[in-house]
């Protein structure tokens, strides 16, 4: 009943000292202890007994974390976040809402799978590759022939959801031995009237012989399918991962305490879920590592899943399945963006980490380079990213530093991961140099060559490779640092910067008498809105930038009011979560950008050229096709999960904090997965092998037994009903209905 923990009390111990929302130190822990003891409580272990239970739940169950160094001389501790996203999987309250295909959408599009990007231009190798027949036997895969039950051959591409049903989007297979591969004979093929799949055509010698070829934007040119041998026989899905990275201080205080965060979320759920802290899942923080640095180890992680699929047990249909992982979009404020594309920041003379515009304040007041800043320009690409940042390597051999800078300054390129490298090399030159002055600056440079050559992997950031991301245009415009800390932040200073206080104390009484029925805000605080101009957060600026517009009508310059006006309909369109006509709607988010710009142009024409804010607006239309409605690429979650981290980050032991806070907050995923009837498998295996996630390699070890359990229907009971608890877990819904949960274990 209170497996696995025991007894009652313990699971209640387990439950209060690592909820995420309310994280207590030892010492605190230690007086509940005490207290308990006094009442004369049964089975109240003391503080040693309950943190050795804590490391056994970690080795049975528990989230693994990696340690990292890094050839820079740094060290972080990283969560593995394949076994975070198998929690998913084997969670029965959230394995049901995951979605595995793209969809075209029966309505409005309103999640990432409705978007144009996953369903007509990401590369059909990344998306879920097969589907599973209704007996459960036959196995389906793109680029594989398959028969229709008209007995006709088809060669499916791409599974996609369509009127609530999966179809796959096929190329005919012409006569007998031709394929159509042209995009426009591509044909919407139901799932339920495929008959055989590639192995049974090939047993029954019914496969023909090919004389036509695949086009390239479908590049299966081999049967059977790659990833079946991979797969083992077992269903084999695709799951993809946002990443958000952050400077976040570690302390409650106002005394700044820097941490360098990763978070992820599952981005097969669907967006209402995600917005609870349940979902937000911590990897890896570090004072000394940067955010490039650590996304090394994610990528590490990441392409691990791709070779060795992470395989577990299926919390709907108790069948092993396997996943593997991609990135889709790295949401995080401008400046970390910038960094994790290899850009050199938006104050620069290429200010945009998306597009080409820019040049020199001298060029930029010139009417073309000025109207420039008004449209979008060519596209960065991270192939041209990593050819510059090669150039700036080899730059850096010869020593002189102004050489690089001034190919950073006139690329816009400028990469935080080789940049210690580059300074590294410019001393070396220079040292080699005051060492022998008869060497040749020739000499000199082609040793550190050789060098750059021989460490390649460990000068190059690899990340910029990353199979079927670039992080040049997956860094998506972002509302809350873009709009809300951007524009409407500027037009704010704008207005209230010229107020006398008798002005300021009318504009607060107008707009503590505003009514918000129909407003999804919290209450207005006007005096401290007014109070504190100069230093609102996004949710106060979130609520000016809706209503001002209604108080400031005879407060303000009538330019102003007008970029009052305009920011107002931005936002009303940047925040509509559900989206009816893709072209209308982009359309109608083109037309209120330009409207912004010109009337900011109008306002201030310097705030173009200096805030590249404004010019990131164009792009938002570009971004809402690529990933659905922008409010679903919010930072407000991650935001708000930094509390979180905060309490792990003061009660750590403060002397390997990106040890001691994975490990906390590996201890609390771990919590919720047990407490929620996810399952976990439990074996004889080695400490070596990663707990929690069965790899495909672990099932051939011989003498190996090991079953999926979960936790005891007593530990749900304490749970269910309780709003408080759930409210601790980070899950903020309606209370979900109680999972399936089974007496005993089942085998592997």
């Amino acid at each position: 009943r209170w497996y696995p923990y025991g007894s009652k009390i313990v699971s209640l111990l387990d439950i209060l000292y690592n909820s995420p929302c309310h994280r207590i130190s030892n010492a605190q822990m230690s007086m509940f202890l005490w207290v308990l003891k006094e009442m004369n409580v049964p089975e109240t272990p003391s503080l040693y007994g309950f943190i050795k239970i804590q490391g056994t739940l970690r080795r049975c169950n528990g989230v693994v974390t990696h340690q990292y160094k890094l050839a820079h001389g740094n060290n972080y501790y990283q969560n593995d976040v394949g076994t975070i996203i198998a929690h998913d999987y084997m969670n029965p309250l959230v394995c049901p809402e995951i979605c595995h295909y793209p969809e075209i959408p029966d309505g409005p599009v309103s999640e990432l799978w409705h978007s144009h990007w996953f369903q007509k231009e990401m590369d059909p190798n990344m998306l879920t590759p097969m589907y599973v027949a209704a007996n459960g036997i036959q196995h389906y895969y793109v680029g594989e022939l398959a028969q229709l039950r008209t007995e006709e051959l088809v060669l499916p591409i791409c599974w996609i959801m369509f009127q609530g049903k999966l179809h796959a989007e096929s190329f005919p297979i012409s006569g007998l031995a031709k394929i159509c591969n042209r995009d426009e004979d591509i044909i919407l093929v139901q799932v339920s009237d495929l008959m055989r799949n590639f192995f049974d055509l090939q047993h029954n010698h019914a496969i023909p012989p090919f004389e036509g070829w695949i086009s390239a934007s479908h590049p299966f040119h081999s049967m059977p399918n790659a990833l079946r041998e991979l797969a083992q026989g077992d269903p084999l899905y695709t799951s993809f991962v946002d990443l958000f990275g952050n400077d976040v201080s570690g302390n409650k205080s106002k005394s700044w305490n820097k941490h360098n965060n990763l978070y992820v979320t599952h981005r097969n759920l669907p967006r209402q879920i995600l917005q609870q802290d349940f979902h937000i899942h911590f990897l890896s923080t570090s004072q000394h590592a940067s955010v490039p640095e650590q996304i090394e180890g994610f990528k590490a992680q990441i392409d691990s899943t791709h070779a060795h699929l992470v395989r577990i047990r299926h919390a709907v249909t108790g069948q092993h399945i396997r996943f593997r992982l991609f990135l889709n979009a790295e949401p995080m404020d401008n400046p970390m963006q910038s960094k994790a594309s290899g850009h050199i920041g938006g104050n620069s003379n290429c200010s945009c980490r998306k597009c080409k515009v820019g040049g020199t304040h001298r060029e930029k007041i010139t009417n073309n380079s000025y109207n420039s800043l008004f449209y979008v320009c060519y596209f960065h690409a991270i192939t041209v990213t990593l050819r510059e940042v090669i150039v700036q390597v080899s730059q850096a051999c010869t020593g002189v530093s102004a050489r690089v800078e001034e190919r950073q300054k006139a690329s816009g390129v400028k990469d935080g991961y080789t940049e210690p490298w580059i300074a590294n090399l410019i001393n070396c030159a220079r040292a080699l140099k005051v060492q022998d002055h008869t060497r040749s600056q020739e000499s000199i440079y082609s040793e550190l060559m050789d060098w750059v050559t021989n460490n390649w992997d460990n000068s190059i950031r690899t990340f910029v490779s990353q199979v079927c991301f670039d992080p040049t245009q997956d860094t998506p415009v972002e509302n809350l640092h873009t709009v809300l800390l951007g524009v409407v932040k500027y037009i704010w200073y704008k207005s209230w910067s010229t107020w006398s206080s008798a002005e300021k104390k009318q504009y607060a009484q107008r707009l503590q008498a505003t009514d918000t029925h129909g407003l999804n805000i919290p209450p207005i605080r006007a005096n401290y809105i007014t109070q504190y101009a100069n230093s609102l957060v996004g949710r106060q600026l979130k609520t000016i930038g809706q209503v001002s517009v209604f108080q400031v009508h005879d407060l303000v310059q009538p330019k102003v009011l007008h970029v009052w006006r305009g920011v107002g309909l931005l936002m009303a369109l940047l925040w509509i979560p559900e989206i009816d006509n893709m072209d209308q709607y982009t359309a109608d988010v083109d037309i209120a950008t330009a409207n912004v710009l010109d009337l900011f142009s109008i306002l201030d024409p310097t705030k173009i050229i200096w805030k590249s804010k404004l010019h990131l607006l164009l792009h938002a239309s570009g971004d809402t096709r690529r990933f659905g409605p922008l409010v679903g690429l919010s930072t407000e979650s991650y935001e708000r999960f930094n509390q979180v981290f905060r309490q792990c980050s003061v009660f750590s032991n403060h002397l390997a904090p990106s040890r001691d806070i994975a490990h906390q907050l590996a201890n609390q995923e771990s919590l919720k997965h047990r407490v929620t009837g996810g399952w976990w498998k439990t074996s004889n295996e080695p400490k070596s092998t990663p707990r929690g996630v069965d790899t495909q390699e672990g099932d051939k070890e011989e003498n190996v037994t090991c079953q999926w359990v979960q936790a005891g229907v007593g530990v749900w009971d304490l749970i269910r009903g309780n709003a408080d608890i759930w409210d601790t877990l980070g899950w903020n819904d309606s209370q979900p209905e109680r999972p399936v949960l089974r007496n005993g274990v089942h085998r592997c």
